[in-house]
């Protein structure tokens, strides 16, 4: 079952400034490693990423609905941002799409929201298409980067494409301590098979999960690559990529400018050389101006700061939980570095500091108060400790195809990746049945109606305030129409539960309050006549089989008016 070698080498690092033939020290001093032809590491990159991409399959195909491409509640609000930006912003940044303010201030910017904004605004691609799309981009991307991860750690490519799948489709063992739990108390194996795994598996704790949101297969690959540079000695690359990550994510990027803030710090009390100094003085000024933004420029304004206290939320890893998710892979990676002083070389010194940084991150409840810790979960801790294990699993594989016959290898390999295999073959099972039903949490799907209102709004190009009972059309208001729903997203929504409080005593109570002169739009269920104040002042504009759209005498020319 041996594989042969392949003998095609990476460049030599280059001197920046040097001739061609210099070398570049490396902090990890790496040595050459061969690379796979590019066929192979496209055809195992699509192969990793297939089960994970494989659930919109499951989601476009559903009878439930017409789908959106939305299959997780937080993915619409990239889309509404980068809409936000055309709209309501300047071309670069944009406000809170959810805050119906016409004067909430322009200060955001995403890059990767802007191009799924423009994507949308000025190429006319459909939303979940052109989201779906990133994510198989993406998700090739971050797979094949994590191929080339894989073997920068392994010593020679023998199992390199079983270890490589087990990095991307491996996990814990919250599924199995749940089944075992169960079993324990006389229930049912398979009752509440996620209970251990947080927000029923959607905090995605080991790798390969990420690959079913788009935005994180995009973070992800930018992580891979940062890591793939300082493996490689290129700081460019390490560099550039959390550059790019920290543009476009908070949480993440932070994470990883972290990660390389630790390392670099312990490269210059290491060796005291230039290079190393000027990478580390580049990570500090990326530090000082991700902490500008963020915490200076956009704490200067009211409206952020009251979006960030709806964002500080108890969100912690339970113990049971970090035992179960990250104990077994946790073990293998101790265990390789205690075998010897040699065994601890460069690669297995940054994961450990990639690990101490996000393991101090997802805690950071034992120090200060908690803003959602489990933002820095993401595989971030997992990952990681794979990387320092993955030499230590491929001597182990070696040397058991040397002891045992064919049959026996075969059969204890596929007992032992079916258990490690477990967490992420149950969730992509779970969630491909609730697509398939369309009653998967979190997913959205629309009605013909529904989609007809929304594309009917867009054309007339409504901006006013738009008020819906239905949350979740209000929320995707935002996605499809120019409008500007008066709640949305329940984090990015300024006071969000007193709006749906406000909304719930009209509808259901008739109550208007001072609040409703600023709507300017009614989007209601066909059937139902709500109190509206004086009812000269609202004209009926459109309607189909299950909506009514109202407008404002004000607005009803200027309705007139749009194409």
């Amino acid at each position: 079952m041996n594989q042969a070698r392949e003998a095609v080498s990476l460049p030599t690092p280059l001197v920046p400034g040097s001739s061609s033939l210099a070398p570049r020290p490396s902090p990890l001093t790496p040595r050459p490693w061969p690379l796979a032809p590019l066929a192979r590491i496209l055809a195992l990159s699509c192969l990793a990423a297939l089960p994970f991409l494989a659930v919109y399959l499951f989601h476009y195909t559903s009878p439930a609905g017409e789908p959106t491409g939305f299959i997780q509640g937080d993915m619409p609000y990239y889309f509404a941002n980068g809409r936000a930006i055309f709209e309501r912003g300047n071309g670069f940044a944009h406000p809170n799409p959810y805050d119906p303010d016409p004067g909430s201030p322009v200060i955001y910017f995403h890059w990767l929201t802007w191009l799924l904004g423009f994507g949308c605004k000025k190429l006319g691609a459909d939303p979940g298409l052109l989201f779906v799309a990133l994510g198989i981009l993406a998700g090739i991307a971050c797979s094949s980067l994590t191929y080339l991860l894989v073997r920068c750690v392994l010593p020679d490519n023998r199992y390199a494409g079983i270890l490589f799948l087990f990095t991307m489709w491996g996990g814990g063992l919250l599924c199995s301590a749940q089944v075992a739990r169960n079993l324990f108390h006389g229930q049912s194996p398979c009752y509440n098979l996620f209970a251990l795994d947080p927000f029923n598996g959607w905090w995605f704790l080991n790798w390969g999960r990420n690959l079913i949101c788009p935005t994180e297969a995009v973070y992800h690959a930018l992580v891979a690559a940062s890591w793939l540079g300082v493996l490689q000695g290129n700081g460019a690359l390490a560099l550039g990529s959390a550059a790019l990550l920290a543009a476009t994510h908070p949480f993440t990027g932070l994470q990883l400018l972290l990660m390389l803030a630790g390392w670099y710090t312990i490269e210059l009390w290491r060796k005291r050389s230039v290079p190393v100094l000027l990478l580390w003085l580049v990570n500090v000024l990326v530090l000082a101006l991700f902490f500008g933004y963020y915490f200076v420029f956009l704490g200067s304004f009211p409206q952020h700061r009251i979006l960030l206290a709806q964002w500080s939320l108890d969100w912690t890893l339970p113990p049971s939980s970090m035992l179960f998710a990250y104990g077994p892979i946790g073990l293998l990676a101790a265990y390789r570095l205690t075998l010897g002083r040699d065994k601890f070389d460069g690669a297995a010194l940054f994961f450990t500091v990639c690990f101490a940084v996000s393991l101090l991150l997802v805690k950071h409840d034992w120090y200060a108060s908690p803003r959602q810790p489990l933002h820095f979960t993401r595989g971030y801790l997992w990952m990681p400790l794979c990387l320092i294990a993955l030499p230590l699993l491929h001597k182990l594989l070696i040397s058991l195809e040397g002891r045992m016959t064919r049959v026996q290898f075969v059969l204890t390999m596929s007992v032992l990746g079916a258990l490690a295999l477990s967490d992420n073959a149950l969730f992509l099972v779970r969630q491909a049945r609730a697509q398939w039903a369309g009653d998967a949490e979190g997913t959205y799907f629309l009605t013909r109606n529904e989609r007809e209102v929304l594309d009917w709004i867009d054309s007339h190009r409504l901006e006013g305030v738009l008020l819906c009972p239905d949350g979740n059309l209000s929320f995707l208001s935002a996605v499809y129409t120019s409008a500007r729903p008066y709640f949305g997203h329940w984090s990015n929504t300024p006071m969000h539960r007193q709006r749906v409080q406000q909304m719930l005593d009209w509808f259901d109570k008739g109550n208007i309050g001072a609040w409703f002169d600023q709507v300017d739009y009614l989007l209601l269920p066909r059937q139902y006549r709500p109190k509206t104040g004086r009812s000269e002042e609202w004209t009926e504009i459109h309607a189909n089989d299950e909506w009514r759209l109202l407008a404002r005498a004000k607005c009803v020319k200027l309705t007139d008016s749009a194409p």
